[in-house]
């Protein structure tokens, strides 16, 4: 934490803001305390229907709040005590929810910003009030800013370790807190305004020049609710239950559910997906730019040729939310539904097959191209990396290295591509996977690739790169679908 910028800060007005908050804490919620929170969540949560709700929640809250008597409770030890209250406040979760942890988790998320503020009030030396609702990105954000390590995220069926991940959340912080020297109600202002502006606020996840798509995703949205009713605001972006491997630019096709049942518009992923704990659906992403394209109803769906033999169709759309589609299937959705304006996928390489004169011509000509388009920069690898090996007489020299990282000393990567001009015998195979299999144990990559002219193989190590997982044709690479399954295994992920 850069103490000379958080004494401007406070200077220029953020000590006002710190006194606000413990004035609340200290003298009880009243009238004011939903409009200040909704004017600081404004800064860094996109989606106002977030905003709204949450102000609704705490206007209820102050309009029913009786101050508590006595002093706020103290705590003798940091761990003990957040694990008593946590107990206690997940007992009553569960006796209120029928003993469901799946109920009692729900009844926690949908009141976190009068739960979390009420625990607050009450033991301020623990626990946090939370206003990261569907933005826990942002948190994530701050933490990587100001080096707080937050606990990892529980899966998504472990709704007892997702209340619990609350806890966890506050113990961070208030170490954070101490180690600063604060008192809660700076932290408060740290988290919900000093921070927030710091990476950025809202521009800190939403990216408005947006960037080729790479894919396309289904969503589902309800038939017969405002859902619908969405899609015909083109300056909306709302957040959504979609696939974590969404990335800025993707295109996002909504399908209504009953009683519409039909493909209705065509989104664009304003942000990169992620898990958050306390969104129902645990994975989210934020969509926006709607474009209504001509519908397609569930039973042309089942009738036409290509769509029909989609596996989510057979499951009658059940479980859509985040179902990637292929390039030719989204395509496909486009032409059938006469859609104008809308980017189409066209992923595939553009590529000269045939002869290379030498083994740096398919460098250049062939693999080159293929980093390229699988979303990586050039400063995303490294080519003929000197890796010493046992007492440095030896070096292993692989031809390309995809995201290389350096610890102490020591090299692994991702992805270690060998390069061959021509491999037309299988000895030749045999021979140039072992030299990549070789390279790739010592790096630790999960992918071990050799490529020629004629073709690339893919070994993967999870069977410690012992047998080829997939094979492709340069010509197999330039088309749509076939490069996106290649793509989906060794492409960029950011």
């Amino acid at each position: 934490m850069n103490d000379y910028l958080w004494k401007i800060y406070l200077k220029s007005g953020g000590k006002k803001l710190v006194d606000r908050f413990e004035d609340f804490f200290l003298n009880g919620f009243r009238d004011g305390y939903e409009t200040m929170i909704r004017g600081l969540m404004k800064e860094y949560t996109v989606d106002s229907k977030v905003t709204e709700y949450c102000f609704q929640q705490l206007k209820i809250m102050c309009d029913c709040w009786e101050n508590a008597d006595g002093e706020p409770n103290e705590i003798q030890d940091l761990e003990e005590d957040t694990a008593e209250y946590m107990d206690a406040l997940w007992d009553e979760l569960m006796d209120a929810n029928g003993q469901s942890e799946q109920n009692a988790f729900c009844g926690f998320i949908e009141n976190i910003e009068t739960i979390t503020t009420t625990v607050a009030y009450d033991v301020p030396e623990i626990f946090v009030p939370y206003y990261f609702v569907c933005t826990y990105n942002v948190l994530e954000k701050i933490s990587d800013a100001f080096e707080i390590e937050l606990p990892g995220i529980p899966i998504k069926k472990d709704y007892k370790g997702r209340f619990y991940h609350y806890g966890e959340i506050c113990k961070c912080l208030t170490r954070y807190r101490k180690e600063q020297g604060w008192t809660p109600y700076e932290l408060y202002a740290f988290l919900y305004d000093f921070a927030p502006k710091y990476i950025g606020g809202i521009d800190s996840y939403i990216v408005k020049d947006l960037p080729d798509p790479r894919s396309a995703y289904f969503i589902g949205g309800g038939g017969d609710n405002e859902d619908a009713v969405a899609e015909n605001n083109k300056n909306s972006i709302v957040r959504w239950q979609c696939n974590p491997g969404t990335r800025a630019g993707d295109m996002i096709v909504m399908y209504l559910r009953s009683p519409i049942s039909a493909i209705s518009s065509v989104w664009r992923s304003c942000s990169v997906g992620f898990n958050d704990p306390f969104f129902y659906y645990y994975r989210c992403t934020y969509i926006g730019h709607p474009t209504k394209i001509k519908r397609t109803d569930i039973q042309s769906i089942k009738k036409d040729t290509i769509l029909s033999q989609m596996p989510i169709v057979n499951k009658n759309m059940q479980g859509i939310n985040g179902v990637e589609l292929k390039p030719s299937e989204y395509n496909h959705i486009l032409d059938i539904s006469n859609a104008k304006g809308v980017e189409r996928l066209s992923v595939a390489m553009d590529i000269s097959t045939g002869e290379y004169e030498n083994e740096k011509a398919v460098e250049e000509g062939l693999i080159k191209p293929l980093i390229s388009r699988l979303g990586y920069k050039t400063d995303d690898y490294i080519q003929q990396l000197n890796i010493p090996v046992g007492n440095h007489n030896h070096l292993l020299i692989p031809d390309f290295i995809i995201e290389p990282r350096k610890v102490r000393g020591f090299y692994t990567c991702s992805i270690i591509i060998e390069a061959k001009r021509s491999i037309k015998k299988e000895k030749e195979l045999t021979d140039a996977l072992g030299q990549a299999r070789s390279y790739a144990l010592q790096l630790g990559a999960v992918y071990s690739a050799v490529a020629s002219q004629e073709k690339i193989w893919l070994t993967s190590s999870k069977d410690g790169y012992t047998g080829v997982i997939k094979e492709y044709g340069w010509d197999e690479l330039q088309k749509d679908d076939v490069f996106a399954e290649l793509r989906g295994m060794i492409g960029n992920k950011n």
